[in-house]
């Protein structure tokens, strides 16, 4: 805006009149007032008390683009300097700290570009490496869903700074962690082709075995019961035989199975494998 008079500190004078001192006294006031009212809330009439309540208060902050200050003790200075972002020099909010250490906090990556934070330079000044202690996020406080797998990028999390459990399988988003890097201390596995065998992977556990029958109904109990329930098992014959033979699975309990064949004598050994958790 333009000021009705330009600032003059030679006026008045020794030799002005004293019938002209009243108008001096005003001009002072309505230069005052127009250079404060740039960034301030300052009417030219705020007599009543209804206009007084925010007389003076900030209504914005312009900052004169400038090259950096020099840094003060006990102080941070906050300024406008021009940074070259893409879309040639535009002024950038910048702070300086009473070290010298300049941060640069927003930036514009193109021309049209809205304003936008710079998040990593923020980051990188306000959260220094180091700052979080072993164990300072617990995954209990970690609500299910907290985090979009896609949001991860690859490489995020090093595997090995993860100790074996230290991430509860129960907070696990479907296809959040790619099999391919699960640590193996997420699975036990024990157990051959020739004998009863279990893997379990998180919550999911499958068991597997091979039993010689001696008729052609019973009963398979497993080594070790599921922790919950099992879901489902599969059998078939251990021969190798031109005519087919029926296997029927039923009964299935976390603990065991039942088994039915037509003749057991050309079915054994049973093959199993069951699923559950």
């Amino acid at each position: 805006m333009a000021f009705t008079r330009n600032w003059d500190e030679t006026t008045p004078t020794n030799s002005t009149v004293a019938n002209l001192i009243d108008d001096y006294n005003r001009y002072l006031r309505v230069d005052l007032r127009e250079r404060l009212a740039i960034d301030h809330d300052f009417d030219s009439s705020d007599s009543g008390a209804s206009t007084q309540g925010t007389i003076g208060y900030h209504d914005r902050c312009t900052l004169k683009v400038r090259s950096a200050p020099t840094q003060a003790a006990d102080t941070i200075m906050l300024y406008g300097k021009d940074h070259n972002g893409g879309a040639g020099n535009a002024a950038m909010l910048h702070a300086i700290d009473e070290d010298g250490n300049e941060v640069q906090i927003t930036v514009q990556n193109a021309a049209g570009d809205g304003l936008k934070l710079n998040g990593a330079a923020v980051l990188a000044a306000s959260i220094p490496a180091g700052s979080f202690a072993a164990n300072a996020v617990v995954n209990a406080d970690i609500a299910d869903d907290a985090v979009d797998s896609d949001q991860i990028a690859a490489g995020a999390i090093d595997l090995a700074h993860m100790s074996a459990n230290s991430v509860d399988s129960d907070q696990y988003v479907d296809g959040s962690i790619d099999a391919a890097h699960l640590s193996t201390a997420l699975c036990a596995l024990d157990g051959d082709n020739d004998s009863e065998g279990s893997a379990q992977i998180g919550d999911l556990i499958i068991k597997w075995g091979k039993r010689t029958l001696s008729a052609d109904t019973g009963t398979i109990t497993f080594a070790a019961a599921f922790t919950n329930k099992c879901f489902q098992v599969v059998a078939t014959p251990g021969q190798d035989r031109a005519t087919t033979q029926v296997v029927q699975v039923h009964t299935i309990t976390a603990e065991s199975f039942k088994y039915t064949t037509g003749t057991y004598s050309y079915v054994t050994p049973l093959r199993w494998i069951a699923i559950g958790r």
